[in-house]
């Protein structure tokens, strides 16, 4: 049978509410109304097609993210361990080359992300 697939790992509750919620707006902003909408509800092969087009979705965006992880190109080099030995100065430097346009960012980095190095490192 052509539509057999390997059982793969259920969806989540979260994902699923996410999803429904996705479908419930959809609905809602459906322009062709009630009438039409109570319709296609109650076609016996609603639920098949829904998940027809998930598949055709998900090959979709699986290829064009394969295509754009392809092309993305490099649009900032960052130096670590530059010698920065806090926030304030790390924060200072991107102002300094143009990276950020602000004196202080509001909520400032507070992460372990953010000490100091001793080694110079480019990503």
């Amino acid at each position: 049978m052509e539509n057999q697939r390997t059982p793969s790992k259920p969806v989540g509750d979260g994902l699923a509410r996410e999803i429904g919620r996705m479908m419930e707006d959809a609905a809602r902003k459906y322009n062709g109304g009630t009438e039409r909408m109570d319709l296609v509800k109650g076609h016996p092969q609603f639920i098949g097609r829904v998940y027809e087009l998930w598949e055709k979705l998900f090959v979709e965006q699986k290829h064009r993210l394969e295509i754009m992880s392809g092309f993305r190109p490099i649009w900032r080099t960052i130096n670590l361990g530059t010698g920065l030995s806090s926030e304030r100065e790390f924060v200072d430097a991107m102002k300094d080359k143009g990276i950020i346009n602000v004196s202080y960012p509001e909520r400032g980095f507070g992460s372990a992300v953010f000490i100091g190095s001793s080694e110079l490192t480019s990503v």
